[in-house]
């Protein structure tokens, strides 16, 4: 009986494990969205005038639980400030830095995701460093606000939970743009919460087993 029950612990801890193994990329939300839960998103919609932009300095700025600190200056622009039809509503620029340095904090999370690009026509490298360690070396964008109208997107879940990373990315020419930052958990695969649920049943028999026996 002890060593069923043991093992049934041992399936139950490997499926945990197991949940998220090894960090996974995304390049599409809806793949992202799917892989992940209770999302927090930063959209920095309506935080800038209709055709202006705010200013917010080095940080911080504060938005559906995550503050955003740089390391020269910050702006949440409305789209019409450079007349594009980008229908992605207000981003994220950072500004006189050269690499510009966007940190993001945040309460623990094993998913992150963004879309990126920038303002003006040309290619823009993103490197992303995690505070759990997770890194990836580079992101390249060639969309933007101004030309293409649309940004691309990067979302990753860990293995491990984190609670800040921190986004180095071009200033001039081409510039920067962020938008719909977001946070949350991970989902387990099916195959994991098969072997989860079958590690469950092996405890529960077992459990009933000892209490025969017992009795």
């Amino acid at each position: 009986m002890r060593n069923t029950f043991a093992a049934a612990t041992a399936i139950i801890a490997f499926a945990a494990a197991g949940a998220a193994s090894a960090d996974t990329i995304y390049t599409t939300r809806a793949a992202f969205d799917g892989a992940t839960s209770g999302q927090s998103i930063a959209d920095f919609d309506g935080v800038a005038g209709a055709g202006s932009f705010a200013s917010y300095g080095n940080g911080p700025y504060v938005e559906s639980g995550m503050t955003f600190t740089g390391n020269g200056s910050m702006f949440v622009i409305d789209p019409g400030y450079y007349g594009s039809s980008y229908a992605g509503g207000g981003f994220l620029n950072s500004d006189y830095a050269n690499p510009n340095v966007i940190t993001v904090n945040f309460a623990a999370s094993q998913a992150f995701g963004f879309d990126f690009g920038a303002l003006t026509a040309g290619a823009v490298q993103f490197s992303l460093a995690f505070s759990n360690g997770s890194n990836v070396v580079t992101q390249v964008s060639l969309n933007s606000i101004g030309t293409t109208n649309a940004l691309d997107f990067f979302g990753i879940v860990t293995n491990t939970a984190f609670t800040s990373v921190s986004i180095t990315m071009n200033d001039a020419p081409q510039y920067n743009a962020l938008d719909n930052v977001t946070i949350g958990g991970a989902v387990p695969e099916p195959a994991t919460w098969a072997l989860m649920i079958g590690g469950f049943g092996l405890a529960g028999s077992a459990l009933r087993r000892r209490r025969a026996v017992t009795a």
